[in-house]
């Protein structure tokens, strides 16, 4: 069987299947199911969790993120979520408010390689107090949010 993954949508396509619609846009390559040797990806455990996850992210109305920086070396779980945005599929998932203290909306659209979010992602700037914590008001700021205040 011949696969390939696209790492945009974190995806693999049976080249196999001729029903199958490969995104002639996106950068893809031979698809090789390797462990890393920085993140576990091939442990069983993990793969169960991983997939447990994205069945609760896309059962979720709202989504919220804070603390998560979308480093390159989250790529995984930066497609996943870059995935939950872009997918016209999934009619539950409303918004994913994304809390950030410090990079901007543009940043964070970069980091996760988005062109076009549907209006679905959303950025609320947090302020780090001294004592270098979250302002402690950031359910408050997601609430008004999401009654549109």
């Amino acid at each position: 069987m011949k696969q390939i993954y696209d790492p945009y949508n974190n995806s693999v396509f049976d080249l196999s299947d001729k029903n199958v619609s490969v995104p002639q846009n996106h950068f893809t390559v031979p698809f090789m199911f390797l462990q890393s040797s920085f993140k576990p990806m091939a442990s069983p455990d993990f793969i169960k969790d991983y997939v447990d996850f994205i069945k609760k992210l896309e059962a979720c109305d709202v989504i919220a993120i804070l603390g998560f920086g979308f480093n390159s070396d989250d790529g995984f779980i930066n497609a996943m979520i870059r995935k939950l945005i872009l997918d016209k599929k999934n009619k539950k998932v409303k918004k994913i408010v994304v809390f950030s203290f410090d990079e901007s909306e543009e940043k964070i659209k970069e980091k996760l390689h988005l062109e076009n979010d549907s209006g679905k992602l959303k950025i609320i700037p947090l302020e780090i107090k001294e004592n270098k914590k979250y302002d402690e008001n950031w359910w408050k700021k997601l609430k008004d949010n999401l009654n549109g205040k």
